[in-house]
């Protein structure tokens, strides 16, 4: 088996978030209201940033969701960090996500996500892009970020350029645990801030009078002031102090009990908390501390029955549980008590933990839920049944499963801690990959192939070799490796017992990798067999006509192709699978019809869908979705932008002989040759495999004037093309050469391939293939009866002459901008957010969008960044 060529992981992924993220805790029954502290809170619409910093446990959060229930008039959008939002590309997104969610604008941040994509990384271009969609021109709205330490010193960055572009409209709330290394002596000098921090959010004496009547615990004076003395107003302490006093017979001697600091609370959560509670309360609580959600099925299979009593207890009781989910009444422990909870069933029954792991475990492989089954299993030490249910349950859940994001922590699983052991290295890997962890997924292969696999006694393990390389060579392009792992394993694929998803997983691969290697009768044969055999809806209704409608439009057959996307897009969204990686094909489909008839709106938005999707987490299909795009750009006359996209697109792939990159090559040579690079355009097509090479070649010559090299390239082709594609670019480029000869065969010729042109559909091949050709028909129509399509070709033809015209650099657009259009441009590039470009021009922020959206699609650019690099190019800036 061949090895395959890896190029180092790049380009930025794509993230998945809970809606729980983006929604405020669910407000505790008998919560205080801290008038004093809201008031100062409204205070942070007339600054930049409102700043709460204070310990675990101090109340940040509920103070802050309880700001926002009793200022209900004001839209807010809130979000939930976590450790993994120390990834600036995953903090930005969850921003926009937590905008969109909370605001309602499901296209909030566009532009900021068009920069990242470009760039790989978030930069300040990219915030400023967001700040200004986050700006609105009446009223004022509200985003609070929450445990912003948990995104650490990695995403400070972002949150400075949040800050600095601080959109007018927009009132920022930031609450985390230490403080985000901002410039807040600057932001105190200019009086921009508003802080609430421990000694405020420290509750008062009468506030904790109030905090203990919620539990119904009333203290005289003396009491009441010696336990808010010990619990120094700490929220988190004073609800531990009053459920202990609330289940003591005496309120006042268990008073004088309380000392509680910050240090100590685990062992003061324990000693008098949880060993006051009845102990089938603390039994719960310690055996579903290992579950993420305690929902009423879960808790019930570890603890049996009782548990929705029990969850309504531990709520209404105020025992440090929150809700999740209001409606499917879901809930969690805060994550302090889960920890010391977690921490005390390990010290009291390491044995119990186990097992309760176990419980964890069969009920979700009972739900249906694999990788989180496997993840219990991987707590409780149970690494082979882990691995063994990931062997028999990864693939199933590709196949049925429209959630793309793996329950297991990706960043956690470090292959090489199962060097030498196949049986967990082959499911580690399959998950790896097919969830996005590509460059530890490629390790996983790595050290699988270092294994000894016996196929003869092995053959199970062999099937699952196969199906990692496989999938590993596919996702890099390499697609004649993929299929000879394919036949690799059909000698011993009868004799492997448990691996029917394993042998799906190898022929649906393999209908990828032959539709992309170009067989497209083997493709539909097998895809036609995969449907047949009804393994799944998703694989019969989306990937496989998905697929297959590839084959179809990149064999000429254009109305079947588009048929087919159609079909399997509205599967898709009815299974919904419109955001799983089966739906690329389809969307790839649909933007090249487009593409073809012109339509570049049309084409561009499901390209974008498709980058957006992927990330740079799945190679080829990241590659294929940018050399569309440059693709769209180059029939737009964004021929600098595309062709400088090129290399980013080519790095993608992670491979340096992958058959595809003939593409992004071909692409380069038309780009070359439209630029008046005809040399260059020449080395490229040197590059290309015999029949693109004959075809570009040429195309080029006829560029440059020379009808008798043009014919001398084509002499060594054949009479007719091996598909309807390649015989109509064979017709176009015959015809051009009797026209450039003047040859009286050159009507008859350019008849005969308009009309294989008109009959499938094909409109944008033509005016690529031979612009000369669609300048003879112009000028000769009367050799030529007018239909639709000609008239469309002749438009297309038309436009395209303009766009390759040398004019002045001013004149070098189609439609030149207005000078309202270049004082906004200008104001643009001297970095100012919409708001104060309207200021400074004194128009409506209505006004600048417009302006800004109409010179944008001019310049044929999504971006602020793009939009000043390109009008700069142009000598307009």
């Amino acid at each position: 088996m061949a090895e395959a060529t890896v190029v180092p992981e790049s380009g930025p992924r794509n993230p998945r978030f809970p809606a729980s993220k983006f929604r405020p805790p669910k407000l505790m029954p008998g919560l205080v209201r801290r008038s004093r502290l809201l008031d100062e809170l409204d205070r942070g619409d007339q600054v930049r940033l409102a700043l709460v910093v204070g310990p675990a446990g101090a109340g940040k959060t509920m103070l802050a969701a309880d700001w926002l229930a009793a200022r209900p008039e004001r839209p807010s959008a809130w979000l939930s960090c976590d450790a993994a939002d120390a990834d600036p590309l995953r903090f930005v997104a969850a921003i926009i996500e937590a905008a969109r969610y909370g605001f309602g604008q499901p296209l909030i941040g566009e532009d900021a996500r068009q920069l990242i994509r470009l760039d790989g990384e978030v930069s300040a271009d990219a915030v400023a892009a967001l700040a200004d969609d986050l700006d609105v021109p009446d009223g004022t709205r509200v985003l609070v970020i929450d445990d912003f330490h948990l995104a650490g010193t990695a995403s400070a960055d972002t949150l400075r350029w949040l800050v600095e572009y601080h959109p007018p409209s927009l009132q920022l709330v930031v609450a985390s645990r230490v403080d985000p290394p901002l410039r807040v002596h600057r932001l105190r000098a200019h009086q921009d801030l508003v802080e609430l921090r421990d000694g405020d959010l420290a509750f008062s004496v009468e506030e904790t009078r109030s905090l203990l009547a919620g539990f119904g615990v009333w203290l005289d004076e003396p009491d009441l002031a010696l336990v808010h003395r010990r619990s120094e107003g700490w929220a988190a302490g004073l609800q531990m102090a009053a459920i202990s006093i609330q289940g003591s017979p005496d309120h006042a001697t268990a008073a004088g009990r309380v000392q509680l600091h910050r240090h100590t609370v685990a062992d003061y959560f324990l000693e008098e908390v949880l060993s006051h509670q009845p102990p089938e309360v603390t039994e719960f609580m310690l055996a579903t501390s290992v579950l993420d959600e305690l929902s009423v099925p879960a808790c019930t299979a570890l603890c049996g029955q009782g548990s929705a009593k029990m969850l309504e207890y531990l709520y209404g009781t105020h025992m440090f549980v929150a809700i999740v989910d209001d409606e499917a009444r879901t809930y969690r422990y805060h994550h302090l008590i889960k920890e010391v909870l977690q921490t005390e069933l390990q010290a009291r029954d390491p044995a119990r933990k186990k097992r309760m792991h176990d419980a964890a475990a069969q009920y979700l492989v009972e739900a249906g839920q694999i990788s989180a089954a496997a993840r219990h299993l991987l707590a409780a030490g149970a690494r082979a049944a882990a691995f063994s249910l990931l062997s028999e349950g990864v693939l199933r859940d590709v196949l049925t499963n429209p959630t793309v994001v793996s329950p297991l922590d990706l960043d956690e699983m470090r292959p090489e801690l199962f060097a030498g052991a196949p049986e967990f290295l082959l499911p580690l890997a399959a998950e790896l990959l097919w969830h996005g962890a590509f460059e530890r997924g490629s390790r996983a292969v790595a050290l699988a192939r270092q294994c000894r696999i016996d196929p003869e006694r092995q053959p199970e393990q062999a099937v699952r070799l196969a199906l990692v390389n496989m999938l590993h060579c596919t996702f890099i392009g390499q697609f004649d490796e993929a299929l000879a792992h394919r036949e690799w394993a059909r000698p011993f694929e009868a004799q492997a017992d448990g691996v029917s998803d394993w042998l799906v997983m190898l022929d649906t691969l393999a209908v990828y990798c032959h539709t992309y290697a170009g067989h497209f009768s083997e493709a539909r044969q097998l895809a036609d067999t995969l449907i047949a055999a009804q393994v799944s809806a998703p694989l019969s209704e989306v990937f496989c006509p998905g697929l297959v409608s590839q084959a179809a439009f990149m064999d000429g057959a254009l109305e079947e192709a588009g048929a087919l996307a159609a079909g399997a897009l509205a599967a898709a969204r009815r299974l919904h699978f419109d955001r799983h990686y089966f739906v690329l094909y389809v969307l790839r489909t649909t933007a090249l019809l487009a593409l073809e008839r012109h339509d570049l709106a049309a084409a561009a938005e499901p390209v974008e869908r498709a980058l957006e999707i992927v990330g740079g987490a799945r190679p080829v299909f990241n590659y294929l979705a940018q050399v569309d795009r440059a693709r769209i750009w180059a029939a737009g006359g964004n021929h600098d932008e595309a062709l400088a996209s090129l290399p980013a697109a080519r790095a993608a792939l992670k491979s340096d002989h992958s058959v595809l990159l003939a593409e992004a090559d071909e692409l380069e040579a038309r780009l070359r040759l439209a630029l008046g690079d005809q040399s260059g355009a020449a080395a490229v097509t040197e590059r290309l495999p015999g029949d693109r090479r004959l075809v570009m070649s040429a195309i080029i010559a006829l560029a440059a004037g020379n009808a008798e090299q043009a014919a001398q390239a084509l002499s060594g082709a054949p009479a007719e093309g091996a598909t309807i594609r390649s015989d109509l670019e064979l017709r176009l480029l015959r015809a051009s050469v009797a026209v450039s000869q003047s040859s009286p065969q050159a009507p008859a010729l350019v008849r005969q391939a308009l009309t294989v042109a008109e009959r499938h559909g094909f409109s944008q091949t033509v005016v690529d293939t031979a612009p000369a050709l669609i300048e003879h028909v112009i000028s000769d129509s009367h050799l030529y009866p007018r239909t639709r399509q000609l008239t469309a070709l002749i438009t297309a033809g038309l436009k395209a002459r303009k766009r390759a015209t040398p004019a002045p650099r001013r004149g070098k657009l189609l439609e030149p901008l207005t000078a309202a259009e270049i004082r906004v441009l200008e104001k643009l590039s001297e970095r100012l957010t919409y708001t104060e470009i309207a200021a400074d021009l004194y128009l409506s922020l209505n006004t600048v969008k417009t302006h800004l959206r109409h010179a944008y699609m001019k310049l044929g650019v999504t971006s602020r960044s793009a939009a000043i690099k390109r009008a700069t190019s142009l000598g307009i800036l």
